[in-house]
């Protein structure tokens, strides 16, 4: 089971409580044998999800115009991307998912537990006034 922090932004943090349950609906993939077919349907649902988030978040910031907003939109990219490519291997068959899953889950988490916190700080700071260009996304963030 995987865990993201709360945010403070009900509209994120609701729709980040839908990509922990698709997580954790590929995590139970891990318990038995490997059913290829349901995988594949878990994954695509994790991809569509986090797509349509992603592009929901992306949208806060650039209202917001959030200064790191180029990094922090590339790493959606590069989990998008890492998701697809799990999707081809997994179609192909070429993959270990069992070792795969646990790494997907926490490049999401890492993701949400720090950057989207950081990216909400700064959003509400925006809408209170209070903004102050201190919430700097820590160097080499990007992990995938």
């Amino acid at each position: 089971m995987v865990t993201l922090l709360k945010t403070g932004n009900s509209q994120v943090d609701e729709q980040h409580s839908v990509m922990q349950d698709c997580l954790s609906d590929l995590a139970a993939h891990l318990d038995g044998p490997c059913d290829n077919a349901a995988l594949l349907v878990s994954l695509e649902a994790l991809h569509d999800y986090a797509d349509w988030h992603f592009t929901f978040e992306e949208r806060l910031l650039e209202r917001a115009k959030y200064p790191w907003q180029i990094d922090h939109v590339a790493e959606h990219r590069a989990i998008i991307d890492q998701i697809n490519t799990l999707r081809d291997k997994l179609a192909t068959g070429n993959v270990d998912m069992k070792r795969l899953i646990p790494v997907i889950s926490h490049w999401i988490v890492d993701h949400v537990n720090n950057e989207d916190m950081r990216a909400v700080k700064y959003i509400e700071d925006v809408q209170t006034g209070t903004t102050q260009v201190k919430h700097r996304p820590k160097e080499g963030s990007l992990l995938l």
